[in-house]
Parts: C-alpha cells; sequence; structure tokens
C-alpha cells in the first residue's frame, strides 16, 4: 500500500472522478445575510484549527462524521448526495484502517493564505505530516482548502491532496486563478530522519 494510500490516493482523487460540476452550493449557503469581508487576522486561527480537525479526522480517528461535518457540501453534493459521500468517505477510512497507517505528526509549515471572488472566500492551508506505514516513514506535504460564501460565516473544507486546478473550478467556477495551488510531495523517510532533515524536494 505505501505511498499510494497516503492522504487519499485512492481517496479525493478516485471520489472525484465522475462528479457532477453542478452540484448546488456548499455548507457555506445557509442562510442569507449581506456580503461580509474577510478579517484575515481572525479567520487564521479559524481555519488553521478546522484543518487540523479534519485531517485527525481522516487520519487519526478514521471518523467518517467528522469527516462529513467539515467537508464542502459543493463536495457532498458533487459525490452524489451525502448517503453516497458517506459510503464513499467510509470506504476510505476502512483502508486507512486495514493499512495500519499510522499519523507520527502534523504541522502547519506556513500561514494560510486568503483569496476573495464577488461570491466567495477562500482559504488554502499548508499543511506537513509524518506517517509510519507498512513500508516505513513517510513525509507528506499537501493542502486543505477552505471556502465560504461571503453572505454566511460557516466554511467548509476539501483536502488538497491530488486536487488540481481544474478540479477545484469543476467545484468552484470562480476559484480564483491567481491563487496557486501548494505542491503536495510524498517521500520516504528514514528510520531516524527527522522532518527537519529531510529535504524541500
Amino acid at each position: 500500500m505505501a505511498l499510494k494510500l497516503v492522504l487519499a490516493a485512492t481517496g479525493l482523487g478516485a471520489l472525484l472522478a465522475g462528479c457532477d460540476s453542478s452540484a448546488p452550493a456548499g455548507k457555506p449557503g445557509r442562510g442569507g445575510g449581506a456580503p461580509t469581508e474577510l478579517d484575515e487576522s481572525r479567520e487564521r486561527a479559524r481555519v488553521e484549527a478546522d484543518a487540523v480537525k479534519m485531517f485527525d479526522a481522516t487520519y487519526r480517528w478514521n471518523n467518517v462524521d467528522g469527516v462529513m461535518d467539515l467537508t464542502h457540501s459543493r463536495l457532498i453534493g458533487a459525490l452524489g448526495g451525502e448517503a453516497e459521500a458517506r459510503e464513499g468517505f467510509s470506504s476510505f477510512l476502512q483502508e486507512i484502517r486495514d493499512s495500519g497507517l499510522k499519523v507520527e505528526s502534523v504541522s502547519l509549515p506556513s500561514t494560510p493564505r486568503f483569496f476573495s471572488t464577488p461570491y466567495r472566500h477562500f482559504a488554502i492551508v499548508p499543511m506537513r505530516a509524518v506517517f509510519q506505514t507498512a513500508d516505513g516513514r513517510v513525509r507528506s506535504d499537501f493542502f486543505i482548502l477552505g471556502c465560504r460564501d461571503r453572505r454566511t460565516a460557516d466554511w467548509g473544507y476539501i483536502e488538497g491532496a491530488r486536487l488540481d486546478d481544474e478540479d477545484l473550478r469543476d467545484l468552484f467556477e470562480d476559484f480564483p486563478s491567481e491563487a496557486p495551488l501548494p505542491v503536495c510531495i510524498q517521500r520516504p523517510l528514514e528510520p531516524i530522519e527527522t522532518v527537519e532533515d529531510a529535504p524541500e524536494n
């Protein structure tokens, strides 16, 4: 299983195959109200905490309810609705359990970047994790994307591993072109090598 399982090699990339890009607006979108500007200093702590919660729900606790609660419902709709999305996420979490994948550490190597359009706010949250797999230790650099409507305070999230610009624009037609996505990298670590020792590429 090794590297292919780590960070959604059979997860989001596979789940997105055949997505309906006409899915309804996401969890951000409930309610109404006037459009709001983004207070980045206030929202930074929130999206960082939510990103860690989403990671933990997926890779530490294999908790489908936690994953569903934090996943942007534009993705849930694209996957066919809550029942189908829950089934897909449950299968992926079972693969993680069966593989014996363990989390050694997770960190936020840099601050989130925020981008706004007339309709939505986006947050790109870089993350770094070290996993213990059946084939050894693996470092993975990836990101979690947050999105909220301008008319609500609710964020929804999508894990960014194996997610590219085309996938994002299938889900969010207004995703800004000036928002470069972090490169997602997975590499093996030597048994005694620390994350700090590992080269960046």
